[in-house]
């Protein structure tokens, strides 16, 4: 054991006194539990110090007092102090401290495609939790990047075929969306456009329509300063011709006038294997930037 392992000491805190310090090292949305004043949250916080300087910090939250599972949210060494296993004796502490509240199960969540990603797994995996489970894929690109892409304006507008901008659809329109929908069902329930107007970007949020009635769309958001495809989706009968290509060659042509030259889509891989293949196949070789989010757990009990 080294002389930097042996002198790392870890402890839960519990008052906001007790984390000062650690503020910079919490993902911001989190930083409001070491105020330890929220009753709705369940935090269990592990702080690590060498010659009781803060080096580390582990933030778990349940969802209730009483819950059998929780979630680590955030873990953070300084950079002075990496590859030195205080990552591995935060976790084995936040382990011993669930076990104290007759916790059965910890969960991660995490994003790849970052410069620790390697380290983080390699950790999970020491500590015996679950092989990772891919949930979410996320892909940018830029504007610049997609123009070898060879899908990309390959098809055009057949007569029966129409794209318009969705704040332009009519009243009847979007009420034969709806009616269609309840007696077919061939919209994916997370996929409802409805549940996505609320700040739409107007020039590339898109309807595709056959025979006049709305059978695919896009609907996008301006998010930090990218184009993000909130919600994309294409009827059944067209997903296996490659439409929805139709809504995105036409969005890459319209978006200069957004002032916007990146974009992003995030899939969910279990609810839309379809898309997630696709953004692989087609989208991926033409990022800017590729991730996954994905999954691991541990029953400690």
């Amino acid at each position: 054991m080294s002389s930097v392992e042996a002198s790392i000491d870890c402890e839960k805190i519990t008052t906001i006194e007790q984390s000062y310090g650690c503020r910079m090292m919490v993902f911001p949305q989190y930083k409001s539990v070491l105020n330890f004043d929220n009753s709705t949250l369940y935090p269990l916080v592990i702080k690590a110090s060498i010659n009781q300087e803060s080096v580390g910090l582990l933030v778990g939250l349940q969802q209730f007092s009483s819950s059998c599972s929780i979630e680590l949210v955030s873990l953070f060494v300084q950079p002075d102090f990496r590859h030195q296993k205080v990552a591995e004796k935060l976790l084995i502490e936040f382990e011993k401290q669930s076990k104290l509240l007759a916790i059965d199960e910890i969960n991660v969540t995490y994003m790849t495609g970052q410069k620790t990603t390697p380290y983080l797994e390699k950790l999970f995996s020491k500590r015996f939790f679950s092989v990772p489970e891919t949930r979410m894929l996320v892909v940018r690109c830029s504007l610049d990047s997609i123009k070898p892409i060879p899908w990309l304006n390959r098809y055009s507008l057949s007569d029966d075929y129409q794209i318009k901008p969705w704040v332009d659809l009519t009243q009847n329109e979007r009420l034969e969306i709806e009616q269609s929908n309840r007696v077919e069902h061939w919209i994916a329930d997370d996929l409802i456009p409805f549940n996505y107007e609320q700040g739409i970007e107007p020039i590339t949020s898109l309807a595709l329509l056959v025979g006049g009635k709305v059978r695919g769309w896009c609907l996008n958001h301006v998010v930090a300063g990218r184009l993000r495809f909130t919600c994309g989706f294409t009827h059944i009968k067209l997903q296996k011709t490659g439409k929805l290509t139709l809504l995105l060659s036409h969005i890459a042509k319209v978006m200069p006038a957004t002032g916007l030259f990146e974009s992003m889509w995030t899939v969910p891989v279990a609810l839309h294997p379809r898309m997630a293949k696709f953004m692989l196949k087609h989208a991926k070789p033409y990022s800017t930037f590729y991730a996954e989010t994905k999954m691991v757990s541990k029953s400690i009990q």
